[in-house]
């Protein structure tokens, strides 16, 4: 064993006793032989655990949604989307790939509302929103703090028109002691979301979220 691990006997004979007195390996006193009476299983990083977490969720709303799931995570130029998932029965028409950055100051849509709202970026001054001509809408610094107001009361975000590409969103906060973690996103394409289809999957994907950081 010592030649196997490349550690001097008398440190591994300090780490096996210390592991027999916590009830990990025994010692045949006849032969002198160890054995294991515990499987040992490397620990995960909490951060690929909460990855994987992540993934893993993306898939199941994926699936359960019909629509894509994405991953956003707050940067200093703006959200960036660092994974995605598409539902496997279904024809994709998103266009953000990952790496696709939404820039801060730019236009007010879920995933950016989610990120003034939750996140410690400053609201801008000027900003717009598709309206439902798909024309860009310019808002005053009233109506914008509204709105964000309007998003940190609900707990999350929603388009209400399709932007140029033919897309809305849905985006969720996720939240480690009040700091945004990162933003949980559902995207729709060609077909409008449906008032009580939405509000069906805001509360699922709301209850979902709930277990991410447990």
């Amino acid at each position: 064993m010592t030649n196997v691990l490349k550690i001097p006997k008398s440190s591994l004979l300090r780490i096996l006793d210390e592991m027999i007195s916590l009830d990990i390996v025994s010692r045949n006193e006849r032969t002198g032989h160890y054995y294991a009476l515990q499987k040992l299983i490397p620990a995960i990083p909490a951060a690929d655990q909460f990855k994987e977490k992540i993934n893993q969720l993306l898939l199941q709303a994926a699936e359960k949604t019909g629509y894509t799931a994405e991953w956003y995570i707050p940067s200093k130029m703006g959200p960036i989307l660092v994974d995605r998932k598409d539902p496997s029965d279904k024809e994709v028409k998103v266009l953000a790939q990952i790496g696709f950055i939404r820039k801060w100051d730019d236009e007010l849509e879920a995933v950016s509302g989610v990120g003034y709202a939750f996140g410690d970026q400053q609201i801008p001054l000027k900003i717009w929103q598709y309206d439902a001509q798909t024309r860009r809408k310019n808002h005053s610094t009233a109506q914008i703090h509204s709105a964000i107001q309007e998003i940190k009361t609900n707990g999350y975000a929603q388009d209400l028109y399709y932007n140029i590409n033919g897309v809305k969103r849905i985006a969720f906060p996720v939240r480690e002691r009040s700091q945004l973690k990162g933003i949980f996103v559902l995207a729709k394409s060609i077909s409008p979301i449906e008032t009580d289809d939405a509000k069906k999957i805001i509360s699922s994907m709301q209850r979902m979220l709930q277990n991410i950081l447990k």
